[in-house]
């Protein structure tokens, strides 16, 4: 945790794809981030808001995940779990990984717990961006 306090969930559910497919931390944050923000995102709405408000002087959430993900294509680096060579079957094994990263059983820590099942929700959006602008749209 380098001296942080508190849940890095996203880095856990990073570690698995760096891990087992030798790619950059870097590069699987990349792909985890996107879904991670949609799925969360009434979660996480006001924190985004606050980060929209800081970034680009509009408190909007949705305009905090519009930005990131375009910033993600400008500097090359929005890629699905797909595009780095990772098929959907390795995703139990990147749960097991990611829960004894996290020391338990059948969540991680985050804000609220991610059970298996939000998990691998996750992992499945994460898979393929194809449709990211129409995910995007969706977020309300």
């Amino acid at each position: 945790n380098a001296g942080r306090r508190g849940p890095l969930p996203m880095h856990r559910l990073e570690h698995p794809i760096s891990g087992l497919f030798q790619i950059s931390h870097g590069r699987g944050l990349s792909a985890i981030i996107p879904a991670y923000l949609i799925y969360t995102f009434n979660l996480h709405k006001d924190r985004l808001e606050t980060l929209s408000e800081g970034l680009f002087g509009k408190k909007d959430a949705k305009l905090a995940v519009i930005k990131i993900v375009e910033w993600l294509k400008k500097v090359d680096a929005l890629n699905g779990l797909k595009d780095l060579g990772i098929n959907k079957e390795s995703f139990n094994d990147f749960l097991e990984s990611a829960l004894r990263d996290d020391n338990n059983k059948d969540f991680i820590i985050a804000r609220k717990k991610l059970y298996r099942n939000e998990m691998l929700e996750i992992y499945n959006l994460a898979f393929d961006y194809s449709n990211i602008d129409e995910l995007i749209n969706g977020l309300t």
